[in-house]
């Protein structure tokens, strides 16, 4: 993989784009009723409560302990892009943001640059002039791939120490779906705090299609970054007959760009993110759409529906 094509997924990554989005639904009150459990993983039984308190997901509260020494990471094949490597390391007393012993604010970019390379062997890329970075912050990106698949892992820190701020995980290929599609993550970390969407339509005759730029941020600092292009469909579905756009979440879509980024913990209520957060979810993250606006379903709900059905879909009206 060459330089223009890991710029190509940075771009991509940074892209966001709005319009000819019918809202359908006024902003609903979450339910904090028949939570799912954070700890179901996809394909396993179903498992609902209802309690009093909102899901909390198990990362939300971070281990207290100090870094441990020395590199304490799961062993791979070479054929990482099959391995269930982002959700499940299988470390204790590291769960997200905190991932395979690299703790944001407390990793050095050498301790993190090790873990990564000894996780994943040595890679085929690397950049360290990245552009466009918050002022005071520099960043170094390692590329791994193969023919068909893109994976590639940016560390980010402030120029002033050497200490781990950011990391930002893309990929792009079919491998990757039942790894981290939304319906695994609505399942491994329960319902977002926000979850930011917006729809552009594109293309004509048979390869008409609607952009779907989706964001998932939970207060902890764990966000997620879905660019799809969604075909058009005629459904008859009950619970939203109008709609022409569908999005099944556990479901691959062409082009297959998926990013997930580790930060400090989110300032939410109102959303305010920080310059940093602001470069790995997307500078235009702000100006999308709540999801639960355009689907006449609140998070939870959403979340509920992901536990309960192996593919859960969701649709949309568009106007062109």
């Amino acid at each position: 993989m060459n330089r223009i094509t890991i710029w190509f997924v940075l771009v991509c990554c940074s892209l966001v784009t709005g319009c000819g989005i019918e809202s359908t639904a006024t902003k609903p009150v979450r339910d904090s009723t028949n939570t799912p459990s954070s700890d179901s993983i996809l394909g396993s039984e179903t498992s609902t409560a209802e309690t009093n308190e909102a899901l909390t997901p198990s990362y939300v509260t971070p281990s207290s302990e100090e870094p441990t020494s020395g590199l304490e990471t799961a062993t791979l094949s070479n054929d990482f892009l099959s391995k269930d490597f982002f959700l499940k390391p299988n470390l204790v007393n590291c769960v997200l943001p905190c991932w395979q012993t690299i703790r944001i604010g407390q990793t050095t970019i050498g301790q993190a640059k090790s873990v990564l390379h000894e996780y994943y062997g040595p890679p085929l890329n690397e950049i360290t002039n990245i552009e466009d970075l918050p002022i005071g912050f520099v960043g170094t990106l390692w590329a791994w791939d193969s023919p068909h698949d893109i994976f590639s892992v940016g560390v980010y820190f402030e120029e002033s120490n050497d200490i781990v701020q950011g990391l930002r995980f893309t990929w792009r290929g079919k491998k990757y779906l039942q790894l981290i599609s939304m319906q695994r993550i609505l399942r491994e970390l329960g319902t977002p705090d926000n979850a930011l969407v917006s729809l552009s339509p594109g293309g004509q005759g048979q390869g008409r299609h609607v952009t779907m730029d989706l964001r998932l941020i939970y207060d902890s600092g764990v966000s997620f970054y879905y660019l799809y292009d969604l075909p058009y469909v005629v459904t008859t579905n009950a619970d939203n007959p109008s709609g022409n756009v569908e999005f099944c979440l556990a479901q691959s879509y062409e082009p297959d760009i998926i990013t997930a980024s580790l930060t400090s913990s989110v300032n939410d209520d109102p959303l305010e993110l920080t310059p940093l957060q602001l470069y790995l979810y997307g500078r235009g993250v702000l100006a999308l759409n709540p999801l639960q606006d355009l689907i006449n379903m609140n998070l939870d709900q959403l979340a509920e529906s992901a536990m309960t059905d192996e593919n859960y879909c969701i649709y949309f009206t568009v106007e062109d």
